[in-house]
């Protein structure tokens, strides 16, 4: 669905984004995280071709972004972090007038307004003004709006800030069902890693603008899970000196363990980790094999 090949994008003689090269399949949702100014807003604006990148080229459904940016935009639903909303007006006019933008008119713009009320629960407020609904409320509305026309490729930068949790779950459970019932390709940055554990099937990592990941979670989450040794007493010389608890990646028993094995009659036990995307990034963090 989404093809990125050798993306270069610099403010100044800043490098945001830095020939990256990914895919993202079909029918999938996929987290895009990393810290704070990896370039996971940067890169959602070039894929709606918002910005227009300095290098590389994008595919939408197997069209270039640059050559089909008008059909291409037919096709994405965009939910900005920032709410994008008429506040004088009530919900209904701001479906409205939106759904208008997108060139929906008559019955087809009825039913796509029932369908994204329906998604996100939000019926019985539809006729309030928007300065008087709630955070929550106006979160709500902002997925609406991006869900009109209930497009193929739906990208969603940070929805569930401010948020309560109430909304959170409903947020979650909607991209599940989007992806379950109409098989939308989902892409939506987070910062909190138990909900991308929660629904997504792949990630994409940045770290200061390069690709640090590309892959199933499946896989990402098997390579930080570990094994904890407990010694009954603390090493005394070599690699582990000094230790008397040793963590070894999973990807790192076969070199590790035999030099365990050599003293198996002073372990006291082994602890199994399930592995956790925390774990994962703490590894990228410290330069470790993870990675």
């Amino acid at each position: 669905m989404v093809v990125v090949k050798d993306l270069t994008k610099k403010l100044g003689d800043k490098v945001i984004i830095d020939n990256l090269t990914f895919h993202i399949p079909k029918n999938s949702i996929c987290g895009l995280i990393g810290q704070n100014g990896a370039g996971k807003t940067t890169l959602m604006r070039l894929l709606t071709g918002l910005i227009k990148a300095d290098n590389g080229e994008i595919y939408i459904d197997n069209l270039t972004l640059e050559d089909n940016l008008t059909k291409i935009r037919s096709m994405i639903g965009f939910v900005p972090q920032k709410n994008a909303l008429y506040m004088e007006l009530s919900g209904i006019e701001n479906l409205r007038y939106f759904g208008s933008v997108l060139s929906l008119k008559d019955k087809e713009l009825d039913g796509a307004i029932d369908f994204v009320t329906k998604a996100t629960d939000m019926g019985e407020h539809l006729n309030k003004l928007v300065k008087n609904y709630s955070g929550g409320m106006q979160k709500r509305l902002n997925i609406a709006i991006g869900l009109l026309g209930n497009p193929p490729l739906l990208l969603l930068d940070e929805p569930t800030v401010g948020v309560d949790p109430q909304t959170r779950e409903m947020i979650l459970d909607l991209l599940l069902g989007l992806k379950n019932e109409y098989q939308t390709t989902i892409i939506y940055t987070s910062h909190y890693l138990e909900e991308v554990e929660k629904i997504c099937d792949r990630l994409v990592i940045l770290d200061n603008g390069k690709l640090v990941a590309n892959d199933t979670i499946e896989n990402i989450l098997h390579k930080s899970k570990t094994i904890e040794v407990v010694m009954k007493t603390p090493f005394e010389s070599g690699e582990w000196s000094g230790m008397q608890k040793i963590t070894i990646q999973y990807n790192e028993i076969a070199l590790k363990l035999p030099l365990i094995s050599q003293s198996m009659d002073m372990v006291g036990r082994i602890n199994y980790g399930s592995g956790s995307l925390e774990q994962y990034l703490m590894g990228i963090k410290n330069g470790g094999s993870s990675c």
